[in-house]
């Protein structure tokens, strides 16, 4: 599998965590409340929620050569159920590919199925262990930052307040210890005081030096959930970029659980699957 899969499917995620733009902004406020509770109440995910988009991507490596792909994204929500399609439109020699992911249970619950259906070659392959994070993450994100799974950080506190992209931010920190003079990896939230959007996430090392960041911007509201158009990523090591501008986003109405089923996908495997 190419680096093509790796890099737009995991940013797509987290265009996907969606934040509610009905909610009071009061809660990013200097009066609002304790960092944990605001961070847990930006990073909740809705119950059940649909939504599908045209996703484009062009990344950068630090030996100057460019990459990109198109894609079309589908996620559903439902019942704690997280299911995920990317069908590949670009580039043309992985077009008509396919990539699932299944997760049941909240964040932080059983880990996700990932299933690649390769148009090509009519096969379905499930990734696991280490051809999981070789194959799929080859942009340096697991799946778990990228879906918002942040259980391994906690004792969140508040820092100060930022200017990112022209929104006022309350700048959150989490870390594995709650001893700050202890030895552990961070993470940095810069949530708007406007709508509550997530607008960057940054990711730190044992000595509090960025690793890898993802920021968003141009929000819109779709069927009342605060979405970026724009996604960018960064790694500090690979020494990468990642743009990611997303169109077409839209609501689906109970989009059908056979567009997550991997079974349905090989030609060659279907029959078996249906009997």
């Amino acid at each position: 599998m190419k680096k093509y899969l790796s890099i737009a499917a995991l940013a797509i995620l987290t265009v996907l965590a969606a934040v509610d733009a009905r909610r009071d902004a009061r809660a990013a406020s200097a009066d609002g409340p304790d960092a944990e509770s605001l961070v847990a109440e930006v990073l909740a995910h809705p119950k059940d929620f649909s939504v599908g988009a045209d996703v484009s991507m062009t990344r950068y490596l630090e030996n100057g050569d460019v990459q990109k792909a198109q894609w079309k994204m589908l996620r559903s929500i439902r019942d704690q159920n997280d299911m995920m399609r990317f069908e590949i439109l670009e580039p043309k020699e992985k077009a008509g590919s396919v990539l699932i992911a299944r997760r049941k249970g909240a964040v932080g619950g059983k880990e996700a199925e990932i299933w690649f259906y390769d148009a090509k070659k009519d096969k379905t392959k499930q990734l696991t262990g280490r051809k999981r994070f070789k194959e799929f993450m080859k942009s340096g994100f697991t799946y778990e930052e990228i879906v918002e799974d942040f259980s391994p950080y906690s004792h969140f506190r508040p820092l100060s307040f930022a200017i990112v992209d022209g929104k006022k931010c309350r700048l959150v920190e989490g870390r594995e210890n709650a001893d700050p003079k202890k030895p552990g990896r961070r993470i940095r939230f810069w949530i708007s005081t406007g709508d509550l959007s997530l607008v960057k996430i940054e990711y730190q090392d044992k000595k509090g030096l960025p690793v890898k960041a993802i920021k968003a911007s141009g929000f819109v509201d779709i069927g009342g959930k605060m979405m970026p158009r724009k996604l960018e990523l960064t790694h500090a090591k690979d020494r990468t970029r990642t743009i990611l501008n997303v169109d077409n986003t839209a609501i689906v109405n109970q989009p059908d659980e056979k567009l997550f089923d991997h079974g349905s996908l090989a030609k060659n495997e279907r029959k078996n699957h249906d009997e």
